[in-house]
C-alpha cells in the first residue's frame, strides 16, 4: 500500500486527503482550476457577477410582495367612531394613529422602506 508524496500530488493536481483509522489516500481534483489567460479571468468574472446579480434580482422579487405589504401595515389605520381622535392602526387596535409612537414607526421605520423598497427597488431594476 504506497501512499502518494508531495510532487505526485503536486505534478498530477490533485489533493490528498487521509482519512484517519483506515489510512486510505482518497484523491480527488481541485475545486478551482488555474487560468492563466487573462480573457478567460475577465470573461469568469463577468459570468459570476452576472449570475450574482440575477440571484439577487430573482431573491428581491420573491422577498418584494411580502415587503411592501409589511411597509403598507404600518399606514393603514382606521376611524371606530364617529371622533376624528379615534384612529386606530388596524394590525394593532389598541395602538391609536398619528401619536407618538406610532409617529416615529412611520418616521423612521415606514417612509425609509416606502423610498427604499416601493419605490427604490424598481427605480433601481428599471436602470440597471
Amino acid at each position: 500500500d504506497e501512499t502518494p508524496n508531495a510532487e505526485d500530488c503536486a505534478a498530477t493536481d490533485t489533493k490528498t486527503h487521509f482519512t484517519g483509522a483506515t489510512d486510505k489516500v482518497v484523491t480527488f481534483d481541485t475545486v478551482e482550476q488555474v487560468v492563466s489567460d487573462p480573457e478567460e479571468k475577465a470573461l469568469r468574472r463577468r459570468q459570476v457577477h452576472a449570475q450574482f446579480n440575477a440571484s439577487n434580482v430573482s431573491l428581491m422579487f420573491m422577498l418584494y410582495p411580502s415587503l411592501i405589504i409589511q411597509t403598507f401595515t404600518l399606514f393603514n389605520c382606521e376611524q371606530l367612531a364617529s371622533d376624528p381622535d379615534s384612529l386606530v392602526l388596524v394590525e394593532d387596535m389598541s395602538q391609536r394613529c398619528y401619536v407618538e409612537s406610532h409617529l416615529l414607526y412611520l418616521l423612521f421605520l415606514g417612509f425609509p422602506m416606502m423610498f427604499i423598497y416601493v419605490f427604490g427597488f424598481p427605480a433601481v431594476c428599471l436602470f440597471f
